[in-house]
């Protein structure tokens, strides 16, 4: 399990250095979509500039846990460089779009039938 979790958040770490880079370059981010995990495909998603993102870095203090917690200060390091431009979020009509969603719904479910 750990070696997973670790696997994953190795990948992670990586679109967050993929998109750093990006951004610098004033160049729009785009997330990985082969040889990741659907976590780390779905987490890039959120680097392109239209999600608020915010980072807790958890640390360890026992001395057995020094390598991780090194690469968890690292890791919130790399992410803390990250910017990127503020898009503003087109704004609609609520209740008309939860009609839209369940006509959606509804179609849906005929079709499947």
């Amino acid at each position: 399990e750990a070696l997973l979790i670790n696997y994953e958040l190795h990948q992670f770490a990586s679109s967050v250095h993929s998109a750093i880079e990006r951004f610098n370059l004033g160049k729009r981010y785009s997330p990985p979509t082969q040889l990741v995990s659907s976590f780390v495909q779905y987490l890039g998603l959120c680097l392109g500039g239209f999600a608020l993102l915010n980072m807790i870095v958890c640390l360890s203090q026992a001395p057995q846990n020094g390598w991780e917690t090194w690469f968890s200060l690292d890791y919130g390091t790399k992410f803390s460089k990250m910017t990127s431009k503020v898009r503003r979020a087109k704004s609609f009509d609520i209740k008309k779009r939860l009609i839209q969603l369940k006509k959606i719904v509804k179609e849906t479910k005929l079709a499947v039938k």
